[in-house]
């Protein structure tokens, strides 16, 4: 019975250290660690929240930038089309010559903005659909006569225009599959493809409407149909190359070789049979291209940088 004497002094003592067992365990840091790992979470995910919420708000700032950069756009290359109309084309003289190169500039800035807000904007957004539809209606087959000098030079325009998205890649699928429908080649430029096929030169066409066609082709995943166009363009620099001709690309004024070219269109060639998966393919093209002396070009280089990232 002496045993058991002092049971309930053991038991006190017991029931007394259990309070500090459990003080200490919950001072442990892990434990601490797991009990405000709930408010921890909290916080972060308010941070995140709140960092996507600014990306958010910062791209519908800058959506309505440029769609007020596009109104500016439009609403001065309105004016200096509507001066050029008041003016009689018979004078010729320097007045028509000024509102003239005003219209022209102001063209080509307004396609520009145009293409880029397209590009850039959501496809989502309601605006969209507007955008898209007034980009449409610049084809020439809406809002010109088919085939005319003014036709050729309008597809060449928004050639232009789509070439920097294309090099850098910034267009979607989805959208490239629209550039590429505007930007089909006319058949001024087949016929002279089926030419070519069968050794006969003729006057060189805008070949960079076909060759932003190819890489619009490249962007919508259409892979057979953007090597087929280059085929074509390769052959045709290649032949010219040989016989050291020039050939006007881009804008008036702004020679290039056809040599030149044909270099542009190898690393395009080089580019599409990287997306291809074809690596030794793409390798020969590129060593053929970068063989030729030029003085490397901004978008080239964009193109060899992809090439070198897909491999």
């Amino acid at each position: 019975m002496k045993k058991y004497r002092n049971w309930h002094k053991v038991c006190k003592t017991n029931h007394n250290k259990q309070p500090i067992k459990k003080i200490k365990i919950l001072a442990h840091p892990i434990v601490k660690t797991f009990i405000q790992m709930p408010t921890l979470i909290s916080v972060l995910f308010i941070s995140v929240n709140l960092s996507a919420e600014k990306l958010i708000n910062q791209q519908i700032e800058s959506n309505k930038t440029h769609l007020s950069q596009l109104n500016k756009s439009r609403e001065d290359y309105q004016l200096d089309k509507t001066a050029l109309a008041e003016i009689s084309e018979s004078s010729r003289d320097i007045h028509w010559l000024t509102a003239f190169q005003n219209s022209k500039k102001s063209h080509e800035k307004y396609l520009s903005k145009l293409v880029e807000v397209f590009v850039r904007h959501p496809g989502t957004d309601s605006e969209f659909q507007k955008i898209h539809e007034e980009l449409l209606n610049q084809h020439p087959d809406r809002c010109k006569n088919h085939p005319t000098e003014s036709y050729r030079n309008q597809l060449n325009l928004l050639a232009n225009a789509c070439s920097p998205h294309l090099i850098t890649n910034k267009v979607s699928k989805e959208k490239a599959i629209i550039v590429a429908n505007l930007l089909k080649p006319p058949s001024s430029i087949k016929f002279e493809d089926k030419m070519h096929l069968i050794g006969i030169t003729t006057e060189s066409q805008n070949w960079n409407i076909q060759a932003d066609y190819s890489i619009a082709q490249l962007r919508a995943g259409n892979i057979s149909i953007a090597r087929n166009e280059n085929a074509k363009l390769l052959r045709k620099a290649a032949s010219l190359s040989k016989k050291r001709k020039g050939i006007n690309y881009r804008k008036e004024g702004n020679e290039r070789t056809s040599q030149s070219l044909y270099r542009e269109y190898l690393l395009h060639r080089a580019l599409i049979e990287s997306h291809a998966n074809d690596k030794e393919i793409a390798k020969k093209y590129l060593t053929q291209g970068q063989k030729i002396e030029e003085e490397s070009k901004n978008k080239q280089n964009l193109i060899i940088q992809e090439i070198n990232s897909l491999h």
